[in-house]
């Protein structure tokens, strides 16, 4: 007679709870590496005056100042004195108006690479009116200084986001 009738079924209720760990613990990975992605994904966003030549041009001088320099996201109004400054030295009298939101932006392409739409945190830098086009990039180093100002078409390229993410880990 069998000292452990029950031995199969005890097998299937361990084997049933180690899956629920199990997926209890990827789950939480994912959840950690897409809160990890969002930040690391932060966008910065300069909205010019007006769509006018000369606003378009002190626009884009800002943005070249604040990609030579490390921004302190902790510090809004140093970054807001250093671009009243650019203005002021320009010989313009706009406002600037600086604040993080979350903002959506659309998928864009950029060599063979995809940076992905979505809502993202966004530094944004607004000029006067803030009527005008506006200048957009990614803070983190890869893309750190590519803008986009109008669609960007290419080829696109397939891959699994999750699939990517864990073979940057490695």
């Amino acid at each position: 007679m069998n000292k452990y009738p029950n031995n199969g079924n005890n097998i299937i209720k361990g084997m049933v709870l180690f899956m629920k760990k199990y997926f209890v613990l990827i789950s939480l990975i994912i959840i950690f590496i897409c809160l990890l992605s969002k930040d690391s994904q932060m966008r910065i966003r300069v909205i010019a005056n007006s769509d006018e030549v000369n606003d378009q041009i002190l626009k884009k001088e800002i943005v070249h100042q604040l990609q030579k320099q490390t921004l302190d996201l902790n510090n809004l109004d140093i970054i807001k004195e250093q671009v009243s400054y650019i203005v002021k030295s320009n010989n313009y009298n706009y406002t600037v108006d600086v604040k993080i939101q979350t903002q959506k932006f659309d998928t864009k392409y950029y060599e063979d690479q995809i940076i992905k739409g979505g809502k993202y945190k966004t530094l944004v830098i607004t000029l006067g009116k803030g009527e005008g086009a506006n200048y957009w990039s990614l803070l983190y180093p890869e893309y750190y200084g590519v803008g986009f100002e109008e669609v960007n078409t290419g080829n696109v390229t397939y891959s699994f986001w999750l699939l990517e993410k864990f073979k940057s880990f490695f």
